[in-house]
């Protein structure tokens, strides 16, 4: 099936329908309650409505499937942009969370301040999402030829002499 999609979508057409269907995938969870609640008072995006992530999640989800269905060839930045929104924007959060964790855990040990604040498990957060996002980076480098330059043994066997 997957050798199916990758002859008439191309390889990064088929990974941005995969990714754009994990991306649904998140937003029906979202939409749905499955995330479930938040004590992260400093991840931002833990602050954001469940209707608006899920909405961000299928938006650019639809929109990564959508761009994918156009096939080889075809510019796809659209889809690969979609993808990346998301991921970077968690990755900031959670970094930012963890930033203010470890400048309050110094300033406390010092004695100018009180108790900590931020999240101190951002980094793990920032850095799944991070890597995340230089997955789609990795994969939107990738070439995307156009069919009528892709060898086929019919068109190898012309080319012999």
């Amino acid at each position: 099936m997957i050798a199916t999609l990758t002859a008439r979508f191309g390889h990064r057409g088929v990974w941005l329908m995969v990714m754009g269907t994990i991306w649904l995938v998140f937003g029906l969870g979202a939409l749905f309650g499955a995330t479930g609640g938040s004590d992260r008072a400093w991840v931002a995006h833990d602050h954001i409505p469940d209707q608006a992530q899920a909405a961000a999640w299928l938006i650019t989800g639809a929109t990564a499937i959508y761009v994918g269905h156009h096939g080889r060839g075809r510019d796809d930045w659209l889809g690969h942009v979609a993808l990346y929104l998301i991921p970077a924007a968690w990755a900031a959060s959670f970094t930012a969370a963890y930033a203010v964790w470890v400048a309050t855990t110094i300033l406390a040990a010092i004695g100018w301040v009180n108790h900590t604040a931020g999240y101190e498990r951002g980094w793990y957060g920032a850095l799944i999402w991070a890597v995340i996002v230089a997955m789609i980076r990795l994969v939107s480098s990738w070439a995307n030829p156009s069919p009528a330059l892709i060898p086929t043994p019919a068109r190898e066997e012309q080319h012999v002499e």
